[in-house]
């Protein structure tokens, strides 16, 4: 028993020494040479295993979360095989000698893990072109996902090449471990620190999503989500787009029964509404700013308001304004998936009559729908969450479904032999097809 304590407290340091050698010269231990490095692991080694075995552990550790001192990222395939997680130290995985992976699908620089040691969570984040995985749910390049002790990670999408995160000792988050929530991550683990101005601020992420926060916003663990246009609102001209950025009028008087209903009830209230517009330049943001704040303003509840103003992963249905709300903007809250919902009017329906016998068109997408289906929730039309309406059963969606195709590939039979060309114009194509494939 003793000496398999001591087996493992080797492995740990020699892991350390294997990631960073100035790590153990910080914590004191001279490596003149190679002909010292045996010697000087075994000793350092050895020093530490007799402080432990003299005391407690739990005593000698900094008290963060739960008596948590070690957090490790041990492989699934092969469990000998561990990378040590440097409280707030940045380790980045991939097709390298460290993991011994060969498979030229995966980047050299596939996903960076940074561990929060005082909140025993690890922020991981997808660098490479194709696909990864957090608990089988697949990430894109650019996202990022927090992530809790025993959560698994995939360097690459479905395949062997996955992890699992081991904090020692393993800590607790407040919450039962049964209920769904969500550990989407997209800039930091820290949580934010509470907005110190009473005045509501526009935030600007990388020239592409705009945030509008309420002074008076309060983060909670369900989430009452609304599209903006033919959903809260509506032209008040009957025209399809707004003339100006005063065209507009509340959609019906439920809507602000409704949403008071959901701030009383414990819900947070959030907009997402996709405004490309803006980036074309025929909609000026600083007035479209003013019709945001006076929209909120006949609302009279806290609201968070997402814009999204490319075509890039911020973009409904795609769900990057979804991530970065529980990344960002919610305090480090976890989302109650199963109480929180998602209401748009873009739904896929074809055209219509309404319940006193007017014609109405179809549709103009269904990226509403499509939006709430990505994030994993519930999905009401307007009709049917302010209206009372019966659900619609007619609907449209997309005929190329990603997930019809990734069904029938069989991903042990991927080599690269097979997929690519020798003739680089062929490869770039089919890279490009492999590529929207995974």
């Amino acid at each position: 028993m003793l000496l398999d304590q001591f087996y493992d407290w080797l492995m740990i340091v020699k892991t350390i020494y294997a990631m960073d050698p100035r790590i153990l010269t910080r914590l004191g231990v001279i490596i003149h040479d190679q002909s010292t490095l045996a010697h000087a692991l075994l000793t350092f080694t050895f020093s530490i295993y007799l402080i432990f075995a003299q005391f407690n552990m739990s005593e000698l550790s900094v008290k963060t979360n739960d008596n948590v001192t070690l957090c490790v990222l041990v492989s699934d395939e092969n469990p000998e095989l561990k990378f040590i997680l440097l409280d707030n130290e940045p380790l980045i995985l991939g097709r390298t000698q460290q993991t011994g992976i060969i498979d030229q699908r995966m980047s050299k620089n596939q996903m960076k893990f940074v561990a929060d040691y005082s909140t025993a969570r690890v922020l991981v984040e997808q660098l490479g072109g194709n696909k990864s995985a957090v608990n089988n749910e697949s990430m894109i390049k650019g996202e990022k996902r927090l992530l809790n002790h025993g959560d698994k990670v995939a360097l690459l999408f479905n395949s062997n090449y996955t992890y699992h995160l081991d904090f020692v000792t393993p800590p607790t988050y407040g919450v039962d471990s049964n209920k769904r929530t969500t550990n989407y991550l997209d800039k930091e683990i820290l949580h934010k620190k509470p907005r110190s101005s009473s005045t509501p601020k526009w935030d600007c992420i990388n020239d592409s999503l705009m945030v509008y926060n309420n002074s008076n916003i309060v983060h909670k663990d369900k989430v009452a989500a609304f599209d903006l246009d033919g959903t809260l609102i509506v032209t008040r001209s009957g025209k399809v787009f707004p003339i100006d950025e005063n065209d507009w009028n509340i959609y019906n008087p439920e809507v602000i029964t409704s949403i008071n209903k959901l701030s009383d009830d414990g819900y947070k209230i959030v907009i997402f509404t996709n405004q490309g517009s803006i980036s074309k330049l025929k909609v000026n943001f600083h007035t479209f700013k003013i019709k945001i704040e006076n929209i909120l303003k006949v609302l009279k509840v806290p609201v968070q308001v997402f814009v999204a103003i490319e075509k890039d992963i911020y973009r409904k249905p795609a769900p990057g304004m979804w991530n970065i709300l529980i990344s960002d903007y919610n305090g480090g809250v976890s989302v109650n998936m199963d109480e929180s919902f998602f209401c748009g009017d873009a739904a896929g329906r074809p055209a219509r009559f309404s319940s006193d016998g007017k014609p109405i068109k179809k549709d103009h997408s269904c990226c509403d729908r499509l939006f709430a289906m990505n994030i994993g929730l519930k999905f009401y039309t307007p009709e049917e969450y302010f209206l009372k309406a019966p659900t619609e059963e007619l609907y449209t969606l997309p005929e190329f479904n990603p997930n019809d195709i990734m069904d029938n590939v069989l991903y042990t039979d991927l080599t690269p032999q097979v997929l690519f060309s020798p003739n680089r114009e062929v490869r770039h194509l089919q890279h490009a097809i492999f590529n929207t494939l995974i």
